[in-house]
């Protein structure tokens, strides 16, 4: 009300208590403050289960039983040929984040969700990357893709299921994650690519319009 003086700040228990679960815990005095310390029935102690999406997909760390209050580190790492793409299942600080923390007021159980890595998505990493069917490749900041089985090529598309590639030697191909190692070039037809006959000297695809074997520079879609 006007002209009665002072203010009232109104201030919830996270606003003052770091870890509102967390005992012993510790603050700051800014004024007159009252705590209540609630207690409940049960157990002092609760699980954490984790778990991973597909199964295979990654790993998980630091489940276990944990003091009540307790916050977790938690961590999810996607296995060969996976990326991680979020938690479910429970109030995590950061859902988006492989490394993030929880607080156990209660018994989790959390999911640690991966999916298949795309050629075709910005990953945004700087290392080497590992798709299920197009193998080892580097992305550069512009979006060329450095590929350990065909060299230089810039991935045109939203989805494998639909991949056109351009390479640096101006040529066009067609291939997608369902139909690789078959691949359709622009200017030949359908090819095949054979990484068991390739080498670091030359690179085969059997030309199915000629019913021949043809040799390409090593890791590239340059024909010779």
């Amino acid at each position: 009300e006007s002209d009665v003086g002072g203010r009232l700040a109104i201030l919830e228990s996270t606003n003052i208590l770091p870890i509102p679960f967390a005992n012993p815990t510790s603050f700051t005095v800014e004024g007159d403050i009252a705590i209540k310390a609630t207690y409940f029935e049960g157990s002092s102690e609760h699980a954490l289960k984790l778990s991973v999406s597909p199964e295979g997909s990654g790993e998980v760390s630091q489940a276990g039983t944990y003091t009540h209050g307790t916050e977790v580190q938690i961590l999810a790492t996607p296995g060969l040929g996976y990326r991680f793409t979020g938690w479910s299942g429970g109030a995590v600080r950061d859902a988006s984040s492989a490394s993030t923390f929880i607080n156990l007021g209660s018994d989790e159980s959390l999911t640690a969700n991966f999916e298949l890595n795309q050629i075709t998505m910005d990953e945004g990493q700087i290392g080497w990357i590992y798709s299920s069917w197009f193998g080892f490749y580097k992305r550069d900041a512009e979006g060329w893709l450095f590929s350990l089985s065909h060299g230089w090529v810039f991935p045109v598309g939203d989805t494998d299921a639909s991949v056109f590639f351009y390479s640096r030697e101006g040529y066009w191909y067609w291939t997608s994650s369902t139909v690789y190692p078959h691949i359709y070039s622009i200017e030949q037809g359908w090819l095949y690519y054979s990484a068991e006959a390739s080498s670091p000297i030359a690179s085969y695809f059997f030309d199915y319009t000629s019913q021949n074997w043809v040799i390409y520079e090593p890791m590239s879609f340059n024909p010779r």
